[in-house]
């Protein structure tokens, strides 16, 4: 992904011990998942050098609709890779983006834009959806 007007640097990466340690709260114990999607290629782990790593993927639905999901993301000025995130959905013709979220206030944290999606899904994290 590169650098963005904000200074951040994406970095795309392949599984490691380190990505695991610094996202081991925000993958809620479906890590070796997680790690099994990244290492098959349908999700990308991202190195945000200095600050962070963030999971994605796309999912595509039955209508031709693209949405990038943020898996899991952990460090610090997560709204700005946020940010940067959603630019890069949008340029890569993503109609919106989706979080899963285990964090009370995260609804407040990430504004009005962001709407919950059927409340509470099955293993009790909220899902939070930005369309564009």
């Amino acid at each position: 992904m590169g650098a963005d007007a904000q200074g951040l640097i994406f970095r795309s990466c392949t599984w490691n011990r380190e990505a695991a340690a610094a996202l081991a709260v925000a993958l809620a114990g479906d890590d070796e998942a997680i790690r099994s999607e990244v290492e098959r290629g349908e999700a990308g782990l991202w190195e945000v050098a200095g600050l962070g790593w963030v999971v994605t993927r796309v999912e595509v639905f039955a209508d031709g609709r693209r949405e990038l999901v943020i898996v899991a993301q952990g460090g610090r000025r997560a709204l700005a890779a946020l940010e940067v995130l959603e630019r890069a959905a949008k340029r890569t013709g993503c109609e919106s983006v989706r979080i899963h979220s285990g964090r009370r206030g995260t609804g407040r944290l990430l504004g009005p834009a962001w709407v919950p999606k059927n409340g509470e899904c099955a293993d009790g994290l909220t899902v939070y959806r930005k369309v564009f």
